[in-house]
């Protein structure tokens, strides 16, 4: 039988890393939704500076997750 040393350190870097991104991928498209929902409701209602403030957060919420994707492709090709 081969045993092989655990390296805990980078094991466990790896565990709250993950952890980590998907609290931040889910707050993100949680906002996304909510920001477009909520942006189409007000407008509905004629509240355009509300729709107008719900869409700039779904927007944010766009931006976060499209950067958070685009820069774990990044790691994955830029890696040797």
């Amino acid at each position: 039988m081969i045993f092989s040393e655990v390296d805990f350190h980078a094991l466990f870097e790896v565990v709250y890393t993950s952890v980590a991104i998907v609290l931040v991928i889910s707050i993100a498209f949680g906002a996304l939704l909510y920001g477009a929902v909520r942006s189409t409701d007000s407008g509905r209602e004629g509240q355009s500076a509300a729709a107008f403030g719900y869409a700039l957060l779904a927007l944010l919420g766009t931006t976060v997750c499209t950067l958070v994707v685009g820069y774990g492709f990044y790691i994955i090709i830029a890696k040797k």
